[in-house]
């Protein structure tokens, strides 16, 4: 009997591709947390909009669907090239990008009209120019700045502060509605706004 994945959309079996492997769905009893973890990776919802979580045991995941992340030696520039990150959706035109030394990507977000910033560094010169020592400077400080504010952002809105559930990336709900951006975008571009509407985390020397 040909086993079929239960993955949403995916229409692959044993009889279309005779050397795909079917991984069984996590027993719910001796491996709970495993089996929703795999729940959640799998994207499906019952019929009230919740976790999918069939009573069945014969419910299988194809191979198809079994991805490992990156290696530890896959540079950050490979994986941005990689990614969802260079697009429309993240930058537009006018945008600025802060970043470490070695993220060779400025010709990459030039494209969309963004500028990437990172600090100077010697590459073939024995020192910086003073312009060069200047424009680190005033990096290094609006870098510290903006980790105080991720920092802030993550201790007020605990959602953010741990590992978010695979869902939040993207859902079917989405999918069927059409939307470009998954539950997480927008739950960071509203705790972001929040964040903007209280108050600094600049020192004001001038305070009294």
């Amino acid at each position: 009997m040909p086993r079929s994945c239960c993955v949403p959309f995916c229409t692959t079996n044993k009889l279309k591709n005779p050397n795909l492997k079917c991984y069984i769905l996590p027993n719910g009893s001796t491996e709970p947390r495993r089996r929703t973890r795999w729940l959640q990776a799998i994207r499906r919802e019952d019929e009230f909009g919740h976790l999918w979580d069939p009573k069945s045991k014969h419910v299988y995941v194809c191979s198809q669907h079994f991805i490992t992340g990156w290696g530890g030696r896959a540079s950050d520039v490979h994986i941005v090239r990689n990614s969802d990150f260079l697009s429309q959706k993240f930058h537009h035109a006018g945008d600025q990008i802060l970043a470490d030394r070695g993220f060779t990507l400025k010709d990459d977000f030039a494209v969309l009209g963004a500028q990437l910033i990172t600090p100077s560094f010697t590459r073939g010169r024995k020192q910086l120019s003073a312009e060069d020592v200047a424009n680190s400077r005033v990096t290094s400080n609006i870098r510290i700045h903006i980790e105080r504010v991720i920092g802030a952002l993550k201790s007020r809105y605990h959602i953010l502060d741990g590992p978010l559930p695979l869902r939040l990336v993207k859902r079917l709900q989405d999918e069927r509605q059409k939307r470009e951006e998954a539950m997480i975008y927008r739950i960071v571009h509203v705790c972001a706004a929040l964040m903007n509407l209280s108050g600094s985390v600049m020192y004001n020397r001038y305070r009294i």
